[in-house]
């Protein structure tokens, strides 16, 4: 085997215990085992009304009401300056 087949061969196995990880690591059975542990903080009048009293990490909430937005958006970003949270609008037909 010659050296170059030798690197190339340790890079390939290097790539698949890499990819085994990420492979583990974003796994619906450790985010699920994570999930109690992963989660954004909301403001307190909020937080007996959620599952693990806050929002959980990575997941999208569906809100109707615009203050009940700003409400849940307040909770990340008072409790971490680099937190952040994104709303996004449908657009509605004109027909």
């Amino acid at each position: 085997m010659t050296a170059l087949a030798t690197a190339r061969d340790r890079l390939s196995a290097d790539r698949r215990e890499r990819l085994a990880g990420l492979r583990e690591a974003t796994s619906p059975a450790t985010r699920a085992r994570e999930a109690p542990t992963a989660v954004l903080p909301v403001l307190a009048p909020l937080a007996g009304l959620l599952p693990h009293g806050g929002l959980a990490k990575g997941t999208i909430t569906e809100v109707t009401d615009p203050s009940l937005l700003l409400a849940l958006a307040a909770g990340p970003a008072t409790a971490d300056p680099h937190a952040w949270t994104a709303a996004v609008f449908p657009v509605r037909s004109a027909c």
